[in-house]
């Protein structure tokens, strides 16, 4: 009985999988004259911000809750390390540590695991499945004419074919890299821009 539920359920989900892919294609199919190239590179940039908006909107309860008790405890240890007397103060630092933080931190990082693997890795890789599926060589050579995306010829002897995966993680990768960059240029700005009271 349970088996026969399953086995509906996962074909459900495979139906769902390939109209949402025979979808995209459609929504795609307007750019293909930019190459495959491009498209992968617009799919990385929507595939990094949906990870963004989803870690930044997708917080559970018990992950605030975590976060919000590690903090205090974290702070109460920080405070008893600031003791007059510094044997007490550590002393105070252990009790809080093997009470409560130590426990504290391991959920919170579980949890915190858990959030990124949901935010981030999953869309991640949902949308490298989509690139893997959509640019196999048999499809770029039906469409684009070429079995890969480019060559890679600096600094090697023999030339190497890129293909979508590798093309899709190496762009991933790289903004990234430029988000955080970015990130720490907004912040430095606002940092040094004088504040008027």
């Amino acid at each position: 009985m349970i088996d026969a539920y399953m086995d509906k359920a996962w074909e459900y989900m495979e139906l769902a999988v390939h109209y949402m892919a025979a979808t995209l294609d459609r929504l795609l199919l307007p750019l293909q004259p930019l190459g495959p190239e491009v498209i992968i590179a617009l799919l990385a940039l929507i595939a990094v911000i949906i990870t963004k908006f989803l870690e930044r909107v997708f917080n559970t309860r018990r992950y605030r809750e975590l976060k919000d008790e590690f903090q205090y405890w974290y702070k109460l240890r920080r405070q008893a390390l600031t003791c007059e007397d510094p044997k007490k103060g550590k002393l105070l630092a252990e009790n809080i540590d093997q009470a409560r933080l130590n426990r504290l931190y391991y959920d919170y990082f579980f949890e915190r695991l858990l959030k990124s693997l949901v935010t981030r890795l999953l869309p991640l890789l949902v949308v490298l499945a989509y690139v893997n599926n959509a640019f196999r060589p048999d499809h770029l050579l039906a469409d684009f004419g070429r079995d890969h995306l480019f060559k890679w010829q600096w600094l090697v002897t023999d030339p190497i074919n890129i293909n979508a995966p590798f093309w899709f993680v190496m762009l991933i990768i790289g903004i990234y890299v430029l988000w955080a960059l970015f990130d720490k240029l907004i912040l430095k700005k606002r940092h040094s821009q004088p504040t008027i009271t």
